[in-house]
């Protein structure tokens, strides 16, 4: 049995793929977690080689945290259609798995028809990665609309000082007014994900511990997930 917590955005450079590392690597000390994306990006955020096969369990030898399981999808030289690639790796772990999954929208319907269909997946949050940029917004606008079951999507936005559109804007475009998560970002933590340095930095970086409360919501979310199944 499985909780899913997809993320997803409209625009490339959105900082999807970070919030993917982030989220999974904190979920591990609760659970075994599935990592899904098209690419590996959010590995390399995590210091991670990138594998050569598409599904690779326990990729981070890290004996102090759950297993940390990645799968890649939607490779033009594999024919194995995302949805059977996903299930696989879902009932590969044989225990309860919190799913992170990190795709471009083009990707997301077979997943979303799968989760309506299984009993294996009992729980599953959208959540729209947007920063305050007017491209991102005039894509992410014209695109939420459509969002199955019409504009229930979290929104995780970022607060960037130098833009000139604020995490303010975003959420009145996106009609999430003071309910989007807001994460810090600033030239000092790029430079430690572009290092591969994130896992490291978590607990200690003043930005790392703002984007983890900006988090909040979907880590606690998990948390009373997995209690409910032991009562």
């Amino acid at each position: 049995m499985s909780q899913v917590f997809t993320l997803t955005h409209y625009k490339g450079g959105q900082g999807a793929s970070v919030a993917a590392a982030v989220l999974a690597h904190t979920l591990r000390n609760h659970a075994r977690v599935l990592l899904v994306s098209d690419t590996h990006d959010a590995l390399g955020a995590l210091g991670i080689a990138s594998p050569l096969d598409d599904f690779t369990p326990d990729i981070s030898l890290d004996s102090r945290l759950q297993p940390l399981d990645f799968l890649r999808v939607g490779d033009t030289d594999t024919s194995e259609p995302i949805a059977s690639q996903y299930t696989r790796a879902l009932l590969a772990a044989e225990v309860p798995t919190l799913a992170v999954v990190d795709l471009p929208p083009a990707l997301l319907p077979a997943l979303d028809d799968f989760h309506r269909h299984t009993q294996k997946v009992r729980d599953v949050t959208r959540v729209v990665v947007c920063r305050g940029d007017y491209l991102s917004l005039r894509s992410t606008s014209a695109a939420v609309t459509g969002l199955p079951g019409g504009h229930g999507a979290a929104v995780l936005t970022f607060d960037e000082p130098d833009r000139a559109l604020t995490a303010r804007d975003v959420e009145v475009v996106l009609r999430v007014e003071g309910r989007a998560m807001v994460a810090p970002w600033s030239p000092a933590f790029a430079r430690v994900i572009d290092a591969g340095m994130l896992p490291y930095r978590l607990d200690m970086m003043p930005e790392a511990l703002r984007y983890l409360d900006a988090l909040a919501p979907l880590i606690r979310s998990a948390r009373e997930w997995l209690h409910a199944l032991t009562v």
